[in-house]
């Protein structure tokens, strides 16, 4: 086991989760016996996860330390957008980066939140509203990539949206 308990995690595409307890969770017979972890989502109040030890090196992966998601958020410029015409296949493209089975990356959230953002903006030039699809997946991966960076940079998810604003605007001057 790589995790213990009290430790904060990335689970899948749930995001940052608390590790409450490492043991059987009693809550079937077939559980009788085998290790779970208990993930306590942070931002989704009411909400428990149970995986089982043996599949963490799949879904589970630690939170970015402060000075990672620092170079992520001065890496947004250089991300590479996920530019694909067709509308079909860039919602599948969308989908297959934010619910594949493995933990999310936040380079991935990055492309995607950079893509529909100049999708949006170039639909706004052109007199055009965002899709429902692209505000879907916008709304996701924003809520998504803020969670992850607000626990590394020890702030509210508000607060870490100001401060990514801000620190674009000084790169933009």
């Amino acid at each position: 086991m790589a995790y213990q308990v009290g430790e904060t995690v990335i689970y899948g595409v749930e995001g940052p989760c608390r590790i409450e307890a490492i043991g059987d969770p009693g809550i079937s017979p077939r559980t009788k016996g085998k290790k779970f972890y208990s993930l306590r989502p942070l931002y989704k109040k009411g909400s428990m996860h149970y995986l089982p030890v043996e599949q963490e090196a799949d879904k589970l992966r630690p939170v970015l330390t402060k000075e990672q998601a620092i170079a992520c958020i001065e890496g947004f410029t250089d991300t590479e957008e996920v530019w694909v015409s067709n509308e079909k296949r860039r919602e599948q493209e969308y989908h297959d980066v934010l619910y594949r089975s493995g933990c999310l990356d936040c380079t991935d959230l990055v492309r995607i939140t950079k893509t529909i953002y100049q999708r949006k903006q170039d639909r706004i030039t052109n007199g055009k509203r965002l899709t429902e699809v692209d505000q879907r997946y916008f709304r996701v991966a924003q809520e998504k990539l803020l969670q992850e960076l607000s626990v590394a940079l020890e702030l509210t998810p508000e607060e870490t949206d100001r401060f990514i604003q801000e620190k674009l605007r000084s790169e933009a001057s």
